[in-house]
């Protein structure tokens, strides 16, 4: 049983550590704020609509073990600029519950604000035969517009990224729009 001297020093020790974290939470804000600033004119400075770099986020989060690394995404995340004109792909799953994961995945990764559309089985499996060394992908797929073969339009993705986890490709991200830097593998 503890007395109640005890409990009157452990929670004057809640206390005092509680206010050092209140302490520490101050200077991150004041540094994440100047990090948004800083993220924000190097986005705008650049010229390509896909305003963020997967290969910058890389070399970020290869510097950080375990937790500190969700943190980072995170953060990430909330820096990252996007025009509306780019649109995202990634390739459907084998099954829903697949593809609710995939989503999932995504959303860590890349945060709410981005939106992806599922590139069928069909695209996906046009991708994968027409992958080229320079990161365009012509897809053909049913959209809008001219009518070619079958009623099918040209499409192209470029790929932006292809998460890979265990040295296995989760999923991979294309957009209308090719990548400024290129494409990257990015592991999980």
């Amino acid at each position: 049983m503890t007395s109640g001297k005890g409990l009157d020093m452990n929670e004057n020790m809640v206390a005092r550590l509680r206010e050092k974290i209140d302490s520490i939470d101050g200077r991150i804000s004041k540094l994440l704020e100047k990090r948004l600033e800083f993220s924000g004119r190097i986005q705008d400075a650049k010229p390509s609509p896909v305003k963020f770099s997967a290969r910058r986020e890389k070399k970020i989060l290869d510097r950080f073990p375990g937790e500190i690394k969700n943190v980072f995404l995170a953060i990430l995340q909330v820096c990252r600029k996007c025009d509306d004109s780019v649109k995202w792909f990634r390739i459907a799953a084998e099954s829903e519950s697949g593809d609710m994961a995939l989503t999932i995945l995504f959303h860590r990764i890349f945060g709410e604000k981005i939106c992806s559309a599922i590139a069928s089985f069909e695209e996906a499996a046009c991708v994968s035969r027409s992958f080229d060394e320079r990161a365009m992908i012509p897809c053909v797929v049913i959209s809008e517009g001219k009518a070619g073969p079958k009623g099918k339009t040209k499409k192209f993705f470029h790929k932006y990224a292809g998460f890979r986890s265990k040295g296995k490709t989760v999923f991979s991200v294309y957009s209308n729009i090719p990548c400024a830097e290129g494409p990257s593998d990015i592991t999980l």
